[in-house]
């Protein structure tokens, strides 16, 4: 278990983070060579915005705590509550942020990584 935060975003580094990225493997997943399954909770403090971003595999994430905007590149940004499910392609370009100012926002992502790279890959 991995229990790490990976931090990114354009306000106070403490904004926005990946709270205790959690590898499953060791060998390949069942029927899916070179893939792994990583969970974890993306956590945003009031106001946070993260930067674009993609995941290396699809994604799937459900909103435990306040509201997300989701922005999927290219498309137009829609409000999450708690509650609301969603995901992203693999490779899919988006970034999320908290329009609250004063409530935190966390949502629980699964994702079906390609094994061994970063759960999170910034795009300029």
């Amino acid at each position: 278990m991995n229990a790490r935060s990976v931090r990114i975003a354009r306000r106070a580094s403490s904004a926005f983070r990946w709270v205790l990225p959690v590898r499953f493997g060791g060998g390949d997943l069942e029927g899916v060579p070179g893939k792994e399954i990583v969970i974890f909770i993306a956590d945003l403090a009031p106001g946070a915005v993260g930067d674009k971003h993609y995941h290396p595999g699809p994604e799937f994430f459900y909103v435990i705590e306040g509201t997300l905007a989701h922005e999927p590149n290219g498309g137009l940004a829609h409000m999450m509550k708690t509650g609301a499910f969603g995901s992203n392609p693999n490779k899919g370009i988006h970034l999320i942020k908290n329009p609250s100012a004063t409530e935190r926002a966390q949502a629980i992502d699964f994702l079906v990584a390609e094994k061994g790279q970063p759960i999170v890959i910034p795009v300029k």
